[in-house]
């Protein structure tokens, strides 16, 4: 009704001696007399299954109403507020915020607070409970820890509120602007740990979450992430921002002074904060599964005022405009062609029609064709049948190329039902006898007691993608082997740790090395049965011989301080080199940084 009110209630009015006026748009010119600078607006509204709700919203987070707590980004982890909207809300809450992170600090025995985590204060004058101080990282040309302690500040905040009892909290900007985050990552990653947490917490307290900004642009961006399905995103590889723990840093410093007592002359010191050295093992955090989320449809009445002589000709006027906005909505049949898991693709359509505000009714379904009739505005019918005719289109496309089996499993391993499997291979199979022949080029006096199939399928799904990704990003360079076949050895780690874990050979496992940290692997197989086999109670030892995706390799010498492959130019392009290698212990070596780009083919248990 409104997006035509001129042309359409002045011929109402024209027809029916009426005259119509729309409340809403007099309230607002009334409104816009007056200095009312307290309300926020609310874009986006999002929920689960058990009604664990995710709020975007624009405004200012010092004004946001009926929470019990906002968090925010401390501009470092000594908690010295350097701007932005930390200095905001000190400013807004009084001196006395100031003398709390001072006690902060000193309970920490004058140390700051480790990135990743987060510290409680009271909100001083503002009126909240408390504020939630979130420790992001400083991002740092993408370094590998920036996304996971991202990730690890919005968790703790959230757990810090649950710890509270508090059944609603703010978050404002934990670490965009103020570190320099790229805005993508940084909107997707705090998005999923809001979404992980209710998944981890089923029973939580904690019932709403607004995600707030007075940026349009990072509003925008919110709005638009929080109605992603991230349940399938692991295949991206992001999942190592869940399963990423730092230790401590001995070479952070801490510096200040000291003064002479007797020559009451300072002088400046570096205090080493001493980390002792404990044995730890290897912790992989386990989360729950994503849920499902819906658009919260906000189902609004229009007023408006009719003015007229009689009774009758207010009638009329009522019944014109309920005419107008009759004809305005559209019922529609639609039939698309979905191949198979109907009832999975039903779901994501529902969530199309709902971010549409349209009603879907689905008719039954025949040889993978799924029948709809769609209901509402005709603009919003349009496009929500665009929106599903190309997600049909993607899904028909995936198909064909699962059925080319360049994502399926390899042929060898037939029909499987269990997760992860062993085979071992006869000795009389050409795989057998060509893994043999190869280990002897550079061990002669080995003896291979058996070489075993790893048959992990769900890490194998996460290679696939991974190498079919690959092919498309370098499919320009003519006549690159992408994919190597290489020995790797676990040593102290479990063979069992990588063929029954989801990432395979995980970066948590990785240590420094003479091309940094990362997950190495060798073309000699006498390189790694020699020093990084892995033991067993018998004496016997075990390596693994991996496909790993090389890619694009850059041969340099040595250099402990990398944490990913170099730049393939510094000055035009962010694109990187996809692998490492170098020459080391009798082999050439090569150095990936990533996880999922390397799958443990053949488990080889042997002597020497």
């Amino acid at each position: 009704m409104r997006a035509n009110s001129y042309e359409l209630t002045t011929r109402i009015e024209r027809e029916t001696n009426t005259s119509i006026r729309d409340v809403k748009i007099d309230m607002n010119k009334s409104a816009s007399n007056m200095n009312d600078n307290n309300i926020n607006t609310i874009l986006t509204t999002v929920s689960n299954s058990r009604n664990q709700i995710i709020v975007v919203e624009k405004g200012d987070i010092t004004k946001v109403k009926n929470i019990d707590a906002i968090i925010i980004n401390a501009a470092s982890g000594s908690l010295q507020n350097a701007g932005g909207i930390d200095k905001t809300i000190v400013n807004a809450a009084g001196i006395a915020l100031v003398e709390e992170y001072k006690k902060i600090i000193a309970k920490n025995n004058g140390l700051p607070i480790s990135p990743g985590k987060a510290v409680k204060t009271t909100a001083g004058n503002l009126p909240f409970t408390s504020i939630i101080h979130a420790i992001g990282p400083q991002y740092i040309d993408g370094n590998q820890q920036d996304r996971p302690l991202l990730f690890s500040s919005v968790l703790s905040s959230l757990q810090l509120a649950e710890n509270e009892c508090y059944t609603s909290v703010a978050l404002a900007a934990v670490s965009s602007k103020m570190s320099d985050f790229p805005l993508t990552d940084y909107i997707n990653i705090v998005v999923r740990a809001v979404k992980q947490f209710f998944a981890d917490n089923p029973q939580s307290k904690l019932k709403k979450m607004i995600l707030l900004n007075i940026d349009d642009a990072v509003c925008n961006s919110f709005a638009r992430e929080v109605i992603i399905d991230h349940r399938n995103e692991a295949v991206d590889n992001d999942d190592d921002i869940m399963n990423y723990e730092l230790t401590p840093l001995n070479e952070r410093l801490v510096c200040g002074h000291k003064k002479n007592e007797n020559t009451n002359i300072s002088r400046n010191i570096i205090r080493y904060p001493i980390v002792p050295k404990i044995e730890t093992k290897t912790v992989i955090h386990s989360h729950k599964p994503l849920d499902l989320y819906s658009i919260q449809t906000a189902i609004t009445k229009d007023d408006w005022d009719i003015i007229g002589i009689n009774s009758a000709a207010i009638t009329q006027a009522k019944n014109a405009i309920q005419k107008a906005i009759d004809s305005a909505n559209i019922s529609e049949p639609y039939s698309i062609s979905l191949g198979r898991d109907i009832a999975i693709h039903k779901e994501k359509i529902k969530s199309i029609a709902t971010q549409h505000y349209i009603q879907i009714n689905f008719h039954e379904e025949k040889s993978g064709q799924l029948s709809m009739i769609l209901k509402g505005l005709k603009p919003n019918v349009q496009e929500a049948k665009l929106k599903i005719t190309l997600y049909a289109h993607d899904i028909l496309k995936m198909q064909i190329n699962n059925n080319n089996n360049e994502l399926g499993t390899p042929k060898e391993w037939g029909e499987q039902k269990e997760d992860v499997k062993l085979v071992e291979i006869p000795t009389n199979d050409p795989n057998f006898t060509r893994i043999e022949k190869r280990m002897k080029e550079t061990m002669s006096n080995i003896k291979i007691h058996k070489i075993q199939r790893v048959q992990n399928i769900r890490m194998w799904s996460h290679y696939a993608f991974r190498r079919r990704e690959l092919k498309k990003d370098v499919y320009a360079i003519p006549n690159l082997q992408i994919e190597m076949e290489l020995f790797h050895g676990t040593k102290a780690t479990p063979p069992s740790e990588i063929y029954n874990g989801e990432f395979g050979f995980d970066m948590t496992f990785s240590t420094s090395g003479m091309w940094g940290i990362g997950t190495y692997f060798a073309k000699n197989a006498s390189y790694s049965c020699n020093s990084y086999y892995s033991q067993l109670p018998d004496g016997k030892r075990q390596v693994f011989l991996a496909q790993v995706l090389t890619g694009d390799v850059y041969n340099c010498k040595s250099d402990s301080t990398m944490r990913r492959a170099p730049k393939k130019n510094e000055g035009v392009s962010g694109l990187r080199y996809n692998s490492v290698s170098g020459d080391t212990g009798g082999s050439k070596v090569y150095i990936v940084y990533e996880n999922r780009v390397a799958y443990p083919t053949y488990l080889i248990t042997f002597t020497n």
